[in-house]
């Protein structure tokens, strides 16, 4: 004789009990019966579980303020389980495209314009003399870089005594950082020597031009009514009005959606991640406020989102664009993985 499951009551049959089509009938009602009335259960979960997500995505923002602050303080930070943020400080972890270029304090600048060639004072019409009698070991010349780009080279008018096998040592600072020195050999004849330190140069720095000798005596010219030394640079601009910002990638635990913010001034911003060496997926933008960055400095908030992806975990990386018709600097970033 056959027994009943205890829940909705189907059939268990014994060994040996005959089986009739009415049966099966009667249990396949109870179970798309028990189904229906469980819908609205399955909807107060998918429910519950958005609100979970959301409850999760406001504690992940709070937690890339902790970190997007300590990270804009210098500190050096670990991955964060599910987060993904960047302050800018350093390039170190960036892909940089079109005009986009490292800011000084932090911050990546859409530069439009771009780094230009310029000069200061150059020509071989006043001397300036450096030796050990008159003291004189080094000289600066500072200047603003007006946009980002490549320094090409960097052209100065000298002279040394060959009898004494004179050399000058040529170096490019910012502040008290040295980003690129070379020491030359000095004729005994005013000649133009050309260095080549293909530098990358962020618009408003200001750097340094240092000349030493390295021996007794050498001359560093100037044209007449200059200040200082006279040079000339060369340069590769790296404006434009568009650009693209790419994280690195990292490992990320298992998810299933994004929450992504990004803090800018001026233009229009966009969003798209990588999950392993797959293509770029756009994100939804889903607002924007005025707020501050973790710098304390006013700038307007973007978010975007994208939800419904196939849950799991691998390297991620992410891909912001920008685009506007004057500079615009992006503050900072921030992803958490849900």
């Amino acid at each position: 004789m056959a027994q009943f499951t205890s829940n909705i009551g189907l059939h268990q049959w014994e060994p040996g009990d005959n089986f009739l089509r009415t049966d099966f009938n009667q249990d396949f009602a109870k179970i798309d019966g028990a189904f229906g009335a469980l819908d609205p259960r399955f909807a107060a979960a998918e429910t519950a579980r958005g609100w979970l997500e959301d409850a999760a995505a406001r504690m992940g923002y709070e937690a890339l303020q902790s970190r997007l602050s300590a990270h804009a303080g210098g500190k050096k930070l670990p991955a964060g389980r599910g987060l993904l943020f960047d302050s800018f400080r350093t390039g170190d972890a960036l892909t940089l495209t079109g005009g986009c270029g490292m800011k000084d304090g932090g911050g990546v600048l859409l530069d439009t314009v771009g780094l230009s060639s310029f000069e200061h004072a150059y020509g071989t019409d006043t001397s300036l003399f450096m030796s050990y009698s008159n003291g004189t070991n080094r000289a600066d010349q500072n200047f603003t870089a007006s946009g980002n780009g490549i320094l090409e080279t960097l052209s100065l008018y000298m002279m040394g005594v060959p009898s004494e096998n004179y050399g000058a040592e040529v170096s490019i600072l910012e502040g008290n950082a040295s980003l690129w020195s070379e020491t030359r050999t000095l004729t005994g004849s005013v000649a133009a020597y050309t260095f080549r330190p293909k530098l990358t140069l962020k618009k408003g720095t200001v750097y340094t031009i240092r000349v030493k000798r390295t021996h007794d005596r050498m001359w560093l010219y100037q044209a007449k009514g200059g200040s200082g030394f006279g040079y000339k640079v060369t340069c590769t601009s790296k404006g434009g009005t568009s650009g693209t910002i790419t994280t690195a990638a990292q490992p990320a635990e298992p998810f299933r959606s994004l929450r992504v913010w990004v803090r800018h001034s001026g233009g229009t911003v966009g969003c798209a991640f990588q999950r392993g060496s797959g293509a770029f997926t756009a994100l939804s933008k889903t607002g924007s406020r005025e707020t501050v960055d973790c710098r304390g400095t006013a700038c307007t908030e973007t978010e975007f989102s994208l939800t419904g992806l196939p849950r799991q975990g691998g390297s991620v990386c992410l891909r912001v664009n920008v685009q506007n018709s004057t500079d615009m600097l992006i503050h900072d970033v921030g992803m958490t993985m849900i």
